[in-house]
């Protein structure tokens, strides 16, 4: 919107009078006009004491900036489909799971002594599709929920914005006729008023002389005294002595009445200074009605700006989440889709009718389909003949084929939960959970978690937060209470215990890694709408959930059970998997791991403990900087490390537990980075990959500082990079 020339217009009010053109009624006073017909003199009428700077409607330039500073945001793509990430990653936008099930999984049946083997096989395939299914409808969701956000029509291309403009268009005329009206009702006031007293001043002392001289000449005149014709013998008798006189007379009086205060001029310009003056205040009254106008149409304008500015907010909000879905789509479209073809290549071998005998399969073929059950003692059924070719041992394989006998029914669960302060992580069998409903960062808002029982091997974790410094067998805890549909389930009513619960501190100062029985917790918080077993029986008390955290010790100024991880389960806790490591919380360790964690930080330091720990201390620990130097890694993170490594991805496969035990025995010591891409690697991939960047940064890889190759190569992706689409792998 161009408003400079509306602004260019407007005139200043007083300080401008010098340069602004002198008012006619000035002019027509000097020039011997008089005053107004009718008029009355007084000496207050050149008085303009009119002062208007208290009035809003005044400040025009104000105004003007205030619109002017009004602005709307950037109006994003209705349509999550037509925005520019999607048009970036088109892949990433395609919600399409392409996972068409076998027709014959219908009718496992028909499969005869191998319907057991087909039907599990068939449930992993409609297991995957499912996966798929529902991390895409969640994406669709998130793509529905952006769209119920209209931000299409910007209140600064409406009406709210024209209707303002002419407003302040209106207004502003209003406001130069008035200050024009101010200017010059000031001037001739204050002209009229400096002759008034400078004539007062000046001419008094002439004015009694004047008086004094004419009343000399009207004796001296006198018809009665004076003998016209023998007092100026010398004049000639062509001199009129008697005009003389008359003009003396005269001359006299008109020079006594311009001496005077209230002389003809001196009411010229007090008559005009009332009439301006007048006219001064029938414009302010107009200026001031249509700032008015403009003021209402403002609020609304702003009011419109801003309801708008905060839609936009929120839609842009949304549209990060409904990414996030889509990201996390296509990496269960990556996981289910490798899956899901790897188990439809063995339905085939059923499906074409290619096995036969012992479920149709050979000991090779048999070892694909049930690896599950015989890949750890495979050599006992199958084995290489001289010519390396695969064949079976004389070994009844049929019992391998069949679903293995479960001592549990697979029902659905829903657990509602609790954490002073905060849930950080909820897991059930190394899935994470989302919530259902409920804030996790409010221990007042009840959580609730869904997942189908899957027996005693699966644990249901969780990961919780005390805010405060404190003893959180005190101040901190947990407390869940969990129902089934099948109201037979050791979950329906299950309950946070003693008993079935472990605990153990992360990220400690000081305290115990190990799980151990948990504390009862003291602290004054609730689960709400369930009831309370104070004593924390431990088998639980009818239903009755226990407050429960892990206990640790003041150590270092600070208590060390702040971040606690539980373990528990209906059939009993599971710590194995958990006591596979200790998370190290020596300062040399939590160095480490702070620099493995940030890679502008090991760009900067290296591998510098020292330089590292004074960083956490200047910047982290006093609040400066809002960083994690604590070495429990998180499931992100893990994977990123057996993604970075070779030999950790072949020592842990996909177990983000054994992930991160190798980081402790071996990565640690060896300063490997565990920061998910881009880390320094990827930064010197990135500075090789442009020659723009290798000119700009060097490539001087191995000095760490500020001012290093990396460093300067991550600011940029960061920075430009990132938005330039540039590319840093390797």
């Amino acid at each position: 919107m161009k408003t400079g020339t509306l602004l260019a217009s407007v005139l200043v009010v007083g300080s401008a009078v010098g340069h602004m053109a002198t008012p006619s009624a000035v002019t027509a006073c000097y020039e011997g006009g008089g005053p107004a017909e009718g008029y009355v003199h007084k000496e207050t009428n050149l008085d303009f004491t009119v002062d208007r700077s208290s009035e809003k409607s005044v400040a025009f330039t104000e105004s003007y900036n205030k619109f002017e500073g009004v602005s709307c945001s950037a109006v994003p793509a209705h349509k999550f489909g037509e925005t520019a990430w999607c048009n970036t990653n088109g892949a990433l936008c395609n919600r399409e799971c392409p996972m068409s099930m076998p027709q014959k999984c219908a009718d496992v049946d028909s499969f005869g002594v191998c319907t057991p083997t087909v039907k599990d096989i068939c449930d992993t395939l409609q297991g995957s599709r499912d996966s798929c299914t529902s991390s895409s409808d969640a994406a669709q969701a998130k793509a529905d929920d952006y769209l119920t956000v209209d931000v299409r029509a910007s209140p600064c291309d409406g009406d709210e914005q024209s209707s303002t403009l002419n407003a302040l268009k209106a207004y502003k005329v209003a406001y130069n006729n008035w200050a024009t009206a101010f200017n010059n009702a000031s001037q001739v006031c204050k002209v009229g008023e400096t002759i008034r007293d400078y004539n007062g001043q000046s001419f008094m002392a002439l004015h009694k002389n004047v008086d004094q001289v004419a009343k000399a000449a009207a004796a001296v005149c006198s018809e009665d005294d004076f003998n016209a014709e023998g007092s100026l013998p010398n004049l000639g008798s062509s001199v009129k002595n008697k005009a003389i006189c008359e003009k003396m007379k005269n001359d006299l009086a008109k020079l006594s009445e311009d001496s005077q205060t209230s002389s003809k001029q001196i009411q010229c310009f007090s008559s005009k200074c009332q009439e301006l003056t007048g006219k001064e205040a029938t414009a302010f009254a107009d200026m001031k009605s249509k700032f008015g106008v403009f003021d209402a149409n403002y609020k609304k304008y702003f009011a419109a700006v801003k309801d708008f500015n905060d839609k936009v907010e929120t839609k842009n909000a949304k549209l990060a989440a409904v990414q996030a879905a889509h990201v996390q789509l296509a990496e269960v479209k990556t996981a289910t889709g490798a899956k899901f073809t790897k188990d439809y290549e063995v339905y085939h071998k059923f499906e074409t009718g290619a096995a036969n005998g012992n479920c149709g399969l050979t000991a090779c073929e048999m070892e694909s389909v049930c690896g599950y059950d015989i890949e750890a003692d495979a050599s006992a059924y199958v084995e290489k003949d001289a010519n390396g070719n695969c064949r079976g041992r004389t070994v009844d394989l049929v019992e391998h084929c069949y679903a293995p006998e479960v001592t549990f029914t697979a029902s659905n669960v829903k657990c509602s939960m609790t954490v002073d302060n905060a849930i950080r992580t909820v897991k059930y069998g190394n899935q994470d959970l989302t919530a259902d409903s409920g804030s996790v960062d409010s221990w007042t808002s009840v959580k609730v978690f869904s997942f189908t029982d899957a027996g005693p091997t699966a644990k249901l974790e969780i990961y919780g937060e005390e805010y405060s410094n404190c003893d959180g067998c005190k101040c901190a805890g947990l407390g869940v209470h969990c129902v089934s549909d099948d109201s037979t389930s050791p979950w329906h009513n299950f309950v946070s215990d003693t008993t079935h619960w472990k605990s153990r501190v992360e990220n400690s100062n000081g305290g115990d890694t190990e799980y151990a029985t948990p504390c009862v917790s003291s602290s004054g918080f609730s689960l709400r709408g369930f009831s309370h077993d104070s004593r924390c029986d431990a088998e639980g008390s009818d239903g009755k959930y226990c407050k429960i955290w892990a206990a640790g010790a003041w150590a270092n100024g600070a208590w060390a059970n702040k971040y606690v991880r539980f373990s528990g389960s209906p059939y009993g806790p599971d710590t194995e998997q958990d006591t596979l490591f200790t998370i190290p919380t020596d300062d040399a360790s939590q160095a480490e791991c702070y620099g493995a964690r940030y890679w502008d930080l090991r760009a900067a330091f290296g591998s510098d403990d020292t330089a590292l720990g004074n960083h956490f201390t200047k910047y982290t620990g006093s609040g400066r900087e809002n960083r994690d130097a604590s070495c429990a890694l998180s499931d992100a993170e893990a994977r990123c490390y057996i993604d970075r490594y070779e030999d950790a991805k072949a020592f842990a496969g996909a177990d983000l537990e054994k992930a991160r035990e190798h980081y402790y025995e071996t990565g640690i010591s060896e300063h490997r980075d565990f920061v998910c891409p881009p880390g320094v690697k990827e930064l010197k991939c990135y500075v090789q990959r442009y020659a723009d960047l290798k000119q700009a940064f060097g490539t001087n890889y191995d000095t760490p500082g500020t001012s290093s190759a990396l460093y300067k190569a991550g600011m940029h992706w960061f920075k430009n990079g990132k938005a330039e689409n540039r590319d840093y792998s390797c």
